[in-house]
Order: C-alpha cells, then structure tokens, then sequence
C-alpha cells in the first residue's frame, strides 16, 4: 500500500465499507506510475530563457515523465514509486561544461597565449609578470584589463598553481580573465567579477548538455540536487553550492561533482564584448599614432625641401661688395689728397674757307650809246664767245685737316 494511501486513511473518518473501497483502489497502481516522484524544493526546470519552476518532478524508466503541480505528480505514485522530499533543495539539469559556449570564443582570439606572446612563463610567479608587462603597454592605449587566451594551468610543473589570490594580490584594480583553450577553466580576480557581474541563470544554461531542453516531459533524466539555490544567493554563489546528488538516466552516479567552481564565475558575454572592444581602441590608438607619424615625416621632408631652396636661392644671388679694409680706405684718402690732373687741351677745329667767290661781271646794257635788247645780249654773247657755265659747290676740307699740312 502507498504512503499516499495511509495517509488518506489516517486523516479521513468514513464508513468501513468505504474504507474498503479506498483501500481496494489504493492497491491498484496507475498504469503509468512513476519510478520516483521528487518534490518539497526549487525545481529548476531551465526549460526557457526566463527561470521557471516547478512544484513536483516525476521519472520513469530514465527519462522524465512529468514536470508540474504536486497534486498531478500524487497520480502517478504507485506502489514501486519512491518518493522524494526535497527539504528545501533545489534540482536543476545537469551541467557538463564550464558554462562558456565556443560561441562565446571570438573567432580572432588564439588558442596559444595571446597576452605574454613574447614571453615564455614556467611558473605562477614568471606568469604575474608577463601579464604585468601586457597591462603595461595596453595602459598606453588607455585600456585597464586584460583577457587573456591560451592559459594553462598544467604548464608550470611544480610550481604552486596560480590563484585568484594571487591575481588579486597583482591587480587590485585591473580586471583580469584568464581562458584556457575551448574555455573549459577560467580563472578571474575580484576586479573582474565586480566589472562583470554574473547572470547566474545564462551561466547555468550555458553549461547544460548539449540538446538539452531543461526538465521536460521525454527528456532523459539528468539533473542535479543542490544545497542551495544558485539564483537565490548574491555572495559568491557557484564555488560554496555543493551538489549532493546527481542523476544520469535517473540513476544515482558517485563521480560527479562535488561543487559549482567549475562554472564561470562571471558574465564571460560581459567580458568578451569588453575585450572586442579594448582591441578596437588599441588597434584605432596604432593607426591614429602611425598616421600623426607620417604626418611628422612629411612635415619634415617639407621643412627639408624649404631649406635647400632658399640655400640655393642664396647661393644664386651675386654677393654684396665686402667692406673695404684699413688699407684701402688709407689708399682712398691718400688719392683725395693728391692734385688733380690738368685737363688736356681742347683743339679747336678750324673753319672750313669759304671758296673765293667768281669775278663779277656785269652787263652793260648799252653798247655804243645804245640800250641793249635781251636779242641783242645774246647776239653779243655769241659774238665774243662767251657762254654761261653753272658753278661747281666748293667742298669743305675734311675736319680733322690740319693748318699748314702739319
């Protein structure tokens, strides 16, 4: 007879005959009895993108039969079916990863160390100084933190392994975030998880079994009991929840884990997109000094130019006269006191002769008493054989000719 059963016996009066009758049913299991019946806690079911609780949680032949209120959950108890009082835990799915999706990996990001690329750390100590020389030249850029690819934490042999002490210690107020490749172990200080607070629910999704669709009906059954609720505690919520049981298939397994430290400690969403974003600064603050770089160079190839012009501009001008010495301002002075030179002579050019000029001879117009005709003055012209002959111009003698042909 089911512990539902006697209870119903226990706190009800009724007839015997129909006690009977009750007793009669209880016997009988429902045709769809569940293997174990689960309620009395914070079941988690994670089936959405918002948390979502249940009342009761029921499973038969490893896989979850129903997921709903505890008065549904009481037809399914049968006379096999174990029933389980939570007192107060919480059941959620299980989790298999650190809860960092390979999605949340940037397709840039390498998996060989990308903060001390140029360095090769073998222990804890030589690790906190590489990282301290990467903090360094990003602060140039005006970038504080650091999220840092590719670490290892089986790569310092025997050296202590490092600790969020330990980058607390180093960085008190720079956030760091060490991934290991494909993100399964990061490992942040305190800086970072106050930069990025965690969303609790979207780490605990994330780290869910591949397929998996939460505690829904014909889903195997995987899942976890908690001591405490992680979406109900804000101090440290993941490394202090313990996990007191775990189920695979609906089978108690013993390996599993014993804690939530697995899982990101931050909003690793949060963190990625903070780190796209330094890269962006830094690689705009690289462009932005190689682009003033050239600017200088050309400014000085400019100034260089300028320089050689106006040298050879100089060059190119007739020098000024250099100032005259002591001595030649004595040989100056000394000349101004000498007398001056007598003017030569000036030669005065005779004047040309003037040509002696042709006897006169005039006409006398009476002959004999008697007045002449012009007819007649010819006739006399003939009769003493004279003719008239234009005179020839005297020309004047040369002017450099010289009195007696001396």
């Amino acid at each position: 007879m089911s512990i539902r059963c006697l209870n119903v016996l226990k706190h009800s009066r009724m007839p015997l005959l129909l006690a009977v009758a009750v007793l009669a049913g209880c016997s009988r299991d429902p045709d769809n009895a569940a293997d174990a019946v689960y309620s009395g806690g914070d079941i988690l079911t994670m089936a959405g993108e918002q948390p979502t609780y249940v009342e009761a949680l029921a499973v038969k032949d490893g896989k979850i039969s129903f997921a709903g209120s505890k008065a549904e959950a009481d037809k399914l108890i049968g006379k096999a079916t174990i029933e389980v009082n939570l007192q107060g835990s919480t059941v959620i799915p299980a989790i298999v990863s650190s809860g960092m999706p390979a999605v949340m990996a940037p397709e840039n990001m390498p998996s060989t160390p990308n903060c001390w690329r140029d360095a090769t750390p073998a222990t804890s100590k030589e690790l906190i100084e590489a990282l301290t020389v990467a903090l360094k030249n990003r602060k140039s850029s005006d970038v504080d933190g650091l999220y840092c690819a590719g670490f290892d934490p089986g790569a310092f042999g025997t050296s202590p392994a490092l600790t969020e002490t330990d980058l607390n210690e180093a960085f008190p107020d720079n956030p760091v975030v060490l991934v290991q490749a494909g993100g399964s172990v990061i490992l942040s200080n305190s800086s970072a998880k106050k930069r990025f607070p965690l969303d609790t629910y979207r780490v605990l999704k994330g780290a869910m079994q591949p397929g998996s669709i939460g505690l829904q009906p014909g889903q195997s059954a995987d899942f976890m009991l908690l001591d405490k609720n992680p979406l109900k505690v804000t101090s440290g919520p993941l490394p202090i929840i313990q996990i007191t049981q775990a189920f695979a298939g609906g089978n108690l397994i013993t390996d599993a884990p014993k804690d939530l430290s697995m899982l990101a400690s931050l909003d690793m969403n949060a963190a990625l997109a903070q780190e796209e974003a330094n890269l962006a600064k830094i690689e705009g603050q690289r462009a932005i000094e190689a682009a003033n770089k050239a600017a200088e160079a050309t400014q000085a190839a400019a100034k260089k130019a300028d320089v050689a012009a106006k040298k050879a501009n100089t060059e190119a001008k007739p020098k000024p006269a250099a100032a005259p010495t002591s001595a030649q301002q004595q040989a100056k002075r000394s000349n101004e006191k000498k007398p001056l030179a007598p003017k030569p002579a000036v030669v005065e050019t005779p004047a040309v002769a003037e040509a002696p000029k042709p006897k006169e001879v005039r006409f006398n117009m009476t002959q004999d008493g008697k007045k002449m005709t012009p007819e007649d003055f010819d006739a006399w012209m003939k009769a003493q054989g004279i003719r008239i002959v234009p005179a020839k111009p005297v020309e004047a003698p040369p002017a450099d000719a010289k009195k007696d042909g001396g």
